[in-house]
């Protein structure tokens, strides 16, 4: 058990081991049996309602990534929609423009969906490393098992989205870039 500077023991929660000063103090009379069962009694109070705000908090963080999940799953839905429906829907009616179909889709709607979807991935991003930098100053004792692997998990799935969406909008843009060029030179 810790030390105090004045040299009692300290318990667990920084309170000074009052109860081993009453039982080393001298003779255990009624008034001090009382008093030290009053002092066990507040120490089981306090050790009560911190487990219940232990439990709390580990409730709150599983919460928290259950919703970060559910979000994650969202945003890859929402890519999904946009690069590979709409951005191929509008490519195959770019092929088809030059046998004179009307194109429907358009491309300055889809690159705003990108520019969008791109804060979104951004705002997710952030908000998994916040998560992460907090738990990694909780005491380890406190941490829930798994969280770091889950985290981690979620900060690779977000940036896998991120590669995507550049990757794609890059090779989108040196499309355009090359169709540009070529109804230049005609």
């Amino acid at each position: 058990m810790p030390i105090s500077e004045d040299g009692s023991a300290v318990n667990a929660f920084g309170v000074p081991g009052h109860i081993n000063y009453l039982q080393q103090s001298g003779p255990m009379t009624n008034e001090r049996r009382e008093l030290e069962a009053c002092l066990r009694v507040q120490i089981e109070e306090m050790e009560r309602k911190l487990n219940a705000l232990v439990a709390q908090i580990n409730q709150s963080q599983m919460e928290l990534v259950d919703h970060m999940k559910e979000n994650i799953t969202t945003l890859r839905q929402l890519q999904s929609q946009v690069l590979d429906e709409e951005l191929i829907k509008w490519k195959r009616e770019q092929q088809l423009s030059g046998n004179g179909v009307p194109m429907q889709s358009n491309l300055n709607t889809i690159q705003e969906w990108c520019e969008l979807l791109a804060d979104l991935i951004w705002s997710t991003r952030q908000q998994v490393n916040n998560v992460a930098r907090i738990n990694s100053k909780t005491i380890v004792e406190l941490r829930q098992p798994h969280l770091v692997e889950m985290l981690d998990d979620m900060s690779k799935q977000v940036q896998k989205f991120c590669d995507l969406l550049v990757t794609l909008t890059k090779v989108q843009e040196f499309c355009d870039l090359l169709e540009t060029l070529t109804k230049v030179q005609k």
